[in-house]
Formats: structure tokens, C-alpha cells, sequence
């Protein structure tokens, strides 16, 4: 819930700038958010690991930020960047498999889409600051 309430300010902080000339992700930002993330997750489904983006260095992160920032300019995510695979997880093997209930879903998206959405969630709570 607390992913969702972020990604809801960070479209209400996007939307009260008039241009997008005030919220600008910086190297600084993006690379905090990079040493943030938890090593060994899933890989999505362009099979790039969360390991690649920590240690791909500066140039990596100068790289990253020239990008994430067109996005934002832009006002527009490629497909490929934001496709997730659900994937369905029974809560109690023991219990009744055929009881939608008995279910919890995870979502599975990308690396460079998981470093897009914490960098935005800290520019934004920094921003209404």
C-alpha cells in the first residue's frame, strides 16, 4: 500500500509543476536509489538483474539519469519499461486450492523500472518538503 500512496504523489507532485522544468532527477539522487536496492531479486522480463545497475559505475548512473529524466520531460514510459509478470502464490498449501481466497499475487517488473519508481518516490517527498 505504501508503493501505491508514492506512485499517487508522485503524479500529484508531477501535476502541480507547470513544466517539468522543476523536478529534475540528479545522478546524486540516482545512484542513493541504486545502493538502496536489495540484491538477488527476480529478474523481469527483460532479464537484466538489479546487480548489473549497482555495479555498473557512474557512467552507468550519468546514463540512467539522462534517460529517466527525457521520461519525465516527455511525459512517457516505453511499454517494455513498465510490463510486470503476475504470478499467483497460495497462501495454505493445505487449504483449498480452488479458493480464489486462498491467494496472494506478486508482481514482477523490472530493474530499471523498480530504480524509476523509488528515484520519483524520493524526488517527490523531497520536493513537498
Amino acid at each position: 500500500m505504501l508503493a501505491f500512496a508514492r506512485k499517487n504523489l508522485f503524479y500529484e507532485c508531477l501535476a502541480k509543476t507547470a513544466g517539468c522544468d522543476r523536478f529534475v532527477i540528479s545522478v546524486r539522487d540516482l545512484a542513493v536509489c541504486i545502493g538502496k536496492q536489495q540484491k538477488g531479486k527476480t529478474v523481469g522480463l527483460d532479464n537484466i538483474a538489479i546487480e548489473a545497475f549497482m555495479y555498473g559505475g557512474l557512467k552507468m548512473s550519468v546514463h540512467l539519469c539522462f534517460l529517466f529524466n527525457m521520461f519525465i520531460n516527455v511525459r512517457h514510459l516505453p511499454r517494455a519499461l513498465i510490463q510486470s509478470v503476475i504470478i499467483p502464490l497460495g497462501k495454505c498449501k493445505s487449504g483449498n486450492l480452488s479458493d480464489v481466497n486462498n491467494y496472494t499475487v506478486i508482481a514482477i517488473s523490472t530493474a530499471m523500472s523498480k530504480i524509476l519508481e523509488n528515484v520519483n518516490a524520493e524526488s517527490a517527498f523531497l520536493s513537498l518538503k
